[in-house]
């Protein structure tokens, strides 16, 4: 679903995003140029909130495959009489400027388990910076 946006707001954004120079600075003096081809300038106000807009998509794909993780189920019947209550998994996803960190938890589950939880997690994120041709 495309959404409408301001003409003006769409210009300035492919302005900004435009290959740009940058001068290359060591020891507290400029020791060249390069030219910027892709990505948003460094420390610009409107970089974290182009960022934020564009991983949405990703993280909320990412979010709903995650729902669909299977929580181990493997339980003897001496550990079910003392706790009946099933396994649960919670997943919560933090962004910070260009880092995403799941923080996972998982009750009734082993140590062994739980790692196997984080793989997934991890795996179905990837996946989907991938298929989003994030880095």
């Amino acid at each position: 679903m495309k959404e409408a946006v301001v003409p003006t707001l769409h210009r300035y954004c492919e302005v900004f995003l435009r290959p740009h120079t940058v001068e290359v600075h060591y020891n507290g003096a400029a020791r060249g140029s390069a030219i910027m081809t892709e990505g948003a300038p460094q420390g610009s106000p409107l970089s974290p909130m182009l960022w934020l807009i564009y991983i949405g998509r990703t993280l909320k794909e990412a979010d709903t495959q995650i729902s669909h993780i299977e929580i181990p189920t493997r339980r003897s019947s001496a550990s079910l009489q003392m706790n009946p209550l099933p396994a649960t998994l919670q997943v919560d996803l933090f962004s910070y400027s260009d880092d995403v960190n799941p923080l996972v938890v998982s009750t009734r589950t082993t140590k062994k388990e739980h790692r196997q939880l984080c793989h997934q997690v991890n795996q179905v994120l990837e996946a989907a910076a991938n298929q989003h041709h994030l880095r």
